[in-house]
């Protein structure tokens, strides 16, 4: 009997060294244990685990070449089975929205049947607006929002509205 897990590859926590292991959740206890002053994270540093990816080997060797690796890694993935690799593997409960009106959100984090929505701006000044699509979630019968954020450039979480912040990059 085969046993097939889903491999990750490893967070910006990780990957910069930070020891704050919780699961993302963007609420009161999550903030407030992840501390007072989240770690800075450059965007270029976003920027290059975007682009070389989070595979552990990738980031032990930052010198190692991106197109060989996932070139190998591809052929590698590529000769399996890949139907029997998926069997019984759940996908993350991460969720993009969007309706027939255009209204939309970036990210739904789903924890515990409820939904916990992101957006995610380049701008250092968000507002009421960046997070007015949230009352969409509001208004779906059955389901249960938490509160949710605006992943931004803005160093400090601050209040959105009865429940949403700001979510400096550092928190994540």
């Amino acid at each position: 009997m085969a046993f097939f897990r889903t491999m990750y590859g490893l967070s910006m926590r990780e990957i910069s060294g930070v020891e704050f292991e919780k699961p993302f959740i963007p609420s009161k206890e999550y903030f407030s244990e992840r501390g007072k002053h989240p770690e800075s994270v450059d965007r270029g540093d976003v920027w290059r685990a975007i682009h070389r990816g989070s595979m552990p080997a990738m980031s032990a060797n930052p010198e190692y070449d991106w197109d060989v690796y996932y070139s190998s890694y591809l052929r590698t993935y590529l000769e399996r089975d890949v139907r029997s690799l998926y069997t019984g593997i759940a996908d993350p409960p991460l969720y993009f929205c969007r309706d027939h009106d255009g209204v939309e959100i970036d990210l739904l984090v789903c924890d515990a049947g409820t939904l916990y929505p992101i957006e995610i701006k380049e701008h250092a000044d968000p507002s009421g607006k960046d997070i007015s699509s949230f009352s969409y979630i509001d208004r779906m019968p059955g389901v249960k929002r938490g509160p949710g954020g605006v992943v931004c450039l803005y160093d400090k979480i601050v209040p959105l509205g009865e429940s949403d912040v700001t979510i400096p990059l550092g928190c994540i």
